[in-house]
């Protein structure tokens, strides 16, 4: 893993590049970087028993699997965040203390994986429960607009999503799972993410889209909440209560309440001083596609009040896209229903980059950057935004000139959403990303979805074409 890139980018540029590859107006990511590849894409049955739901699955990746060396990844993971001889009495305590996930049906979907690939099942868990607490990540929802078949033009969200890890091994493993309830029935849900991660990193179904990124900081400004959040993390590993990408599943297949709420001593419900809605979005009533679909506001309601990894989560509806800054005992959240975007900091980072700065330096200290490579990803999360909003910018400019819309807000063509993922410098789509995928929460479908490969040393300061 090369995680100088992002480094690199910064000083050649000044982290200002806003260079798409493009020949015209109408330009769809017409070249896609030599290391990208197609995702696998299979069918899980959730009418199958839990412990054989993956077995087609299995006997497919497992070259890919051995060859991804879990085993040697885990112990990385465990230097890169208990170095020394911490790290080493818990990777020898590992597999007496890793036994389950809290979920019963998440749980007998690993013992068939473990079952199936030879893997020990303490290194599942420790894959589902630790996986979501340091993947760096660029999400965002955005406007576009088109024509329909009679010519009148329609406009709808999209949600838009890199994962960007220094854990190079697991790009062999990159999956697009498709789910269905009975074995020739329609898709109800897709996600894009990891063979043998069970919750969801970043998903859609109808009506509704997903991502979970890696949030750097928590409330630390007291003792209490200092072991509250510990505690709360330790209670995830053992299994006693579920991941926040645990969570995000129940949301998107829309699985039955399986877990308590766990309210904090003194925690309340929702209210506006927890999540600062604008007042039209309070009002807005957006029912789902399913009635018995967990709505976003249902959803919004459940998260402030539940405790959980601090993590940045991104949903979006076809009308609108909100971001969650969430904590283990609070929540802020921000919304918009034309353009906006999550990275790997607060929205209060962008007024003091130096705070952030600094957040990236403690997470170098107290992590190797050879493994994760998260110090880079936090630094530069400002600088990606900032790119990222100036080709939005022209892109809205240029969509209102080539069409005469100037009355359709912050709107850009479909074609505009791929350029964000392909500007020139590849600040979006860099050297740490695994896939990116953008997804349409109308139609509940991944529209488009590329894998990308190691960028070798020789091939990392080589322009792409059209660039």
């Amino acid at each position: 893993m090369d995680s100088a890139g992002l480094r690199t980018r910064a000083r050649s540029s000044g982290g200002n590049s806003d260079q798409t590859s493009e020949t015209g107006t109408s330009t769809v990511f017409q070249s896609s970087p030599a290391n990208s590849r197609e995702i696998p894409s299979f069918t899980v049955d959730l009418s199958a028993k839990p412990g054989h739901r993956y077995d087609h699955i299995s006997t497919q990746l497992l070259p890919h699997i051995k060859r991804a060396k879990l085993t040697h990844m885990f112990d990385d993971l465990i230097d890169s965040i208990l170095p020394g001889l911490v790290g080493n009495m818990a990777k020898r305590f590992a597999p007496m203390l890793l036994r389950r996930v809290y979920s019963d049906e998440e749980n007998a979907e690993l013992v068939g994986i473990a079952r199936d690939t030879q893997l020990p099942m303490y290194l599942l868990v420790a894959f589902n429960v630790l996986l979501d607490m340091l993947m760096g990540c660029t999400s965002g929802g955005v406007k576009v607009e088109e024509k329909d078949e009679k010519g009148v033009w329609r406009s709808r969200m999209v949600h838009f999503r890199t994962l960007d890890w220094g854990m190079d091994p697991l790009r062999e493993i990159v999956v697009e799972l498709n789910y269905v309830r009975s074995p020739k029935g329609p898709v109800v849900a897709t996600t894009v993410g990891y063979f043998g991660y069970v919750g969801v990193l970043t998903g859609v179904r109808k009506g509704l889209s997903m991502s979970l990124n890696f949030r750097p900081r928590h409330d630390d400004s007291t003792l209490k909440k200092r072991i509250s959040f510990r505690h709360h993390q330790l209670m995830v590993v053992l299994g006693l209560r579920p991941s926040i990408s645990s969570v995000l599943r129940r949301y998107l297949l829309n699985e039955p309440q399986s877990c308590p709420s766990h309210k904090s001593k003194g925690q309340t419900d929702l209210t506006a001083k927890d999540v600062s809605f604008p007042e039209t979005e309070r009002k807005k009533k957006e029912k789902p596609s399913n009635p018995t679909a967990f709505n976003i506001h249902t959803i919004m309601t459940e998260l402030s009040t539940c405790p959980s990894t601090s993590a940045y989560l991104i949903f979006c509806t076809p009308q609108s896209i909100f971001i969650l800054e969430k904590d283990n005992n609070k929540c802020f959240a921000r919304t918009s229903d034309g353009f906006l975007t999550a990275y790997n900091h607060d929205a209060v980072d962008e007024k003091d980059p130096l705070a952030l700065a600094e957040t990236a330096r403690q997470l170098s200290a107290q992590k190797r950057a050879a493994t994760t490579g998260m110090e880079e990803i936090v630094e530069f999360s400002c600088d990606r935004k900032r790119v990222l909003d100036r080709i939005h910018d022209r892109c809205v400019k240029r969509h209102r000139k080539r069409f005469g819309r100037h009355d359709n807000g912050d709107a850009v063509g479909m074609e505009d959403v791929l350029k964000f993922l392909n500007d020139r410098d590849r600040w979006i789509v860099n050297e740490e990303t695994h896939y990116a995928v953008v997804m349409d929460p109308k139609s509940g479908d991944v529209v488009w979805r590329r894998a990308y490969e190691v960028v070798r040393e020789s091939d990392s300061d080589v322009e792409e074409p059209g660039a």
